[in-house]
């Protein structure tokens, strides 16, 4: 009969410990490709993109929208300056939802909805979004309660927005439209021009969004600090797996982000 110090012997063994090594380093290679060209996950962290995504929603960012860039690369290496230009560089499309790194700070990430392309003018005059001097056309969906970080509920009014290149989704506004206005009106703003290369991002959460309209904290953002496309909503709060598997209802997840 073998004995325990038999099995352990076994159990450690050099052809034992060299499968799982190979096993472990193929799991972080394969990791590595996965979160660097194809896709990786992100985790909203604010309200500043709702009604649409919420707080805690979990999605995939899409690697290959636009190419790849520093910015683009996993495992903290987008930190070094290893692509002196974006890699098969496509330009992004009016409208999307885009992860990118914030051009003051490359270790934070932001997500936003690119409202302005290279060369264009944007405005906000009294809460009205305008490009190139054109009202972008905007329809009253009603209002809704929500509830911010603060913990505090305020009534929202809910809009559905129009880009000139037919995207649609809804925005938050508040009624009052204070929430930023300590040294500077969100909703009264100067002609923001964006420079070539860079581009325009504004959060849906209208009233509560640090977004380029700040120019000191965000700004104009430089197309090699854009990480990906949001594509795949694939988890939420409110998801629940009962009803998922009892009434084929998944609420919010697993849905293409628009």
């Amino acid at each position: 009969m073998k004995s325990i110090n038999y099995y352990i012997q076994s159990l450690f063994s050099y052809k034992n410990f060299k499968e799982l090594f190979n096993s472990l380093a193929f799991a972080f290679i394969f990791a590595f490709i996965f979160q660097t060209f194809i896709y990786q996950p992100f985790k909203i962290p604010s309200g500043s993109m709702k009604p649409g995504l919420q707080i805690g929603d979990y999605l995939f960012v899409e690697k290959f929208a636009y190419g790849y860039n520093n910015s683009s690369l996993s495992f903290m290496l987008n930190r070094f300056d290893l692509f002196s230009e974006s890699l098969y560089f496509d330009n992004p499309k009016r409208g999307d939802v885009i992860v990118f790194l914030l051009p003051r700070d490359r270790s934070t990430h932001y997500i936003k909805r690119l409202i302005g392309l290279p060369d264009d003018e944007i405005q906000i005059k009294d809460g009205q979004l305008y490009i190139n001097n054109v009202a972008v056309k905007r329809e009253s969906k009603g209002q809704q309660i929500d509830i911010e970080q603060n913990g505090i509920p305020y009534v929202k009014n809910i809009f559905k927005e129009t880009l000139p290149n037919g995207v649609s989704y809804m925005i938050y506004m508040e009624n009052d439209g204070k929430s930023y206005r300590n040294n500077f009106d969100h909703n009264d703003t100067p002609v923001y021009k964006v420079p070539q290369g860079h581009y325009f991002f504004m959060g849906d959460n209208r009233d509560n969004s640090i977004d380029s309209r700040f120019l000191k904290k965000v700004g104009y953002v430089p197309k090699n600090n854009i990480l990906g496309k949001a594509k795949i909503l694939f988890w939420t709060s409110d998801f629940s797996v009962l009803d998922f598997i009892t009434k084929l209802k998944t609420n919010r997840a697993f849905k293409i982000i628009k």
